[in-house]
């Protein structure tokens, strides 16, 4: 199950949507998994009974939370959030209510005001990254610290283990659960964590990639002075921790090769994203990593391919027409000049009769024709994003580390 990586607790008021507000005591819980829950305790009554009710006649009620927590002190703001229970407890001459509510948006607490140009270091708690470092530390307090840094536009973003990382990668590797690896620590100005806040969704779309797993921050720590000034907490969509999906040998042996992919890729994608809807694409693929069944894992694959294309030709191929699907994956394919041989796109014959037929066609090795496909997108989307020359691990040929042609 998802671990608990941070509690609050404080005093704050409620605004619903329907209107009204209740003034209650609060605890809130952030997981792993990206999960934020809210419970309190209001003392209304009048205000009780109007919510209940509402929530009883099954209206999706919303609300947003200001309020105060403690521990260290500051202010806590949630501009969305869901009732989805109310629960009643009854003692001796007494009675009480407990409203449950799950994050629709970030959860911002600040706990001190800085001007932009004051200097912050920013920790992001990184979830399922699993990573062999290239550079070890030495801590204050004589642990040593392994990480790698990567620099991305004029950012240097140093990616650190957490200190139980082997045992909680060991967990991860057999319960394919969501977990906090490592941190991603960079110092700048207080003015640029919008633009920071963006270049991490980035390079957590690339790591995704690289990494065959879904990886996301669950916190943003912000320090001046190593004195904590705000906190964001981000209700981020995540999925399971899946290994043995490497599209880039994270073992970093000899060379760093997640810096390199990195600082190779970023530019391009960063470049190239939206006009070809590479974080879509790359989505998929990361999807199709968690689902059981090969024909979904195939046709995930497939919708890939297909959105790749749908961005790149103003004329997408359609379902019914095999031809065109194919003329237009060659055209793609020869277009971003990646090396390829004819009969790979065959996959898309393969992909019909899934769609018509749920089902492989006879005489097809599932797993053998999934990892064709799979390895087909990989070496695509490494083209596209500029990583020619360098190695990637070849998912068609037992993980095979290989020169991207």
């Amino acid at each position: 199950m998802p671990t608990i990586v941070r509690t609050h607790s404080g005093q704050c008021t409620l605004r619903f949507d329907i209107g009204g507000e209740l003034e209650a005591p609060f605890s809130l819980v952030l997981r792993s998994d990206g999960s934020i829950d809210v419970s309190l305790n209001p003392l209304s009554r009048h205000q009780v009974e109007r919510i209940v009710k509402a929530n009883e006649e099954r209206r999706l009620l919303f609300c947003s939370l200001k309020g105060l927590v403690a521990n260290p002190s500051g202010e806590i703001w949630i501009p969305k959030l869901v009732l989805t229970n109310t629960r009643f407890t009854f003692k001796p001459q007494e009675a009480s209510v407990t409203f449950s509510l799950i994050c629709a948006s970030n959860v911002e607490i600040k706990h001190a005001h800085l001007l932009p140009q004051e200097t912050v270091e920013v920790h992001y708690g990184v979830t399922n990254f699993d990573f062999g470092a290239c550079d070890r530390q030495r801590a204050r307090d004589g642990t040593i610290t392994e990480d790698f840094r990567a620099y991305l536009n004029d950012f240097e973003i140093t990616f650190r283990q957490a200190r139980n990382y082997r045992d909680t990668i060991s967990k991860l590797s057999k319960n394919h659960d969501v977990a906090i690896t490592c941190e991603a620590i960079v110092n700048t100005t207080f003015a640029r964590l919008g633009e920071l806040e963006e270049l991490l969704e980035d390079t957590a779309t690339l790591l995704s990639f690289a990494t065959g797993t879904y990886i996301s921050w669950v916190y943003r720590d912000v320090y001046s002075s190593n004195a904590l000034v705000e906190s964001h907490l981000y209700a981020n969509v995540t999925g399971p921790f899946i290994d043995g999906k490497w599209v880039i040998d994270v073992r970093n042996l000899g060379d760093c090769y997640m810096r390199t992919f990195l600082e190779t890729t970023f530019p391009v994608y960063n470049n190239l994203k939206t006009e070809l809807g590479l974080n879509l694409v790359i989505g998929y693929l990361v999807i199709a990593n968690q689902v059981k069944y090969p024909e979904a894992e195939f046709l995930l694959n497939s919708v890939a391919a297909q959105c790749l294309l749908s961005h790149l030709s103003t004329q997408p191929a359609t379902t019914e027409n095999a031809s065109s699907f194919k003329s237009g994956m060659t055209e793609l394919l020869n277009h971003f000049g990646v090396v390829h041989i004819e009969s790979e796109l065959d996959f898309i014959l393969t992909r019909n009769k899934i769609v018509h037929t749920g089902r492989f066609p006879s005489g097809t090795v599932p797993h053998e024709a999934t990892m064709k496909l799979h390895n087909l997108m990989d070496r695509t989307i490494l083209t596209v994003l500029g990583y020619r020359g360098k190695h990637y691990l070849n998912q068609a040929n037992h993980c095979e580390r290989e020169v991207l042609q």
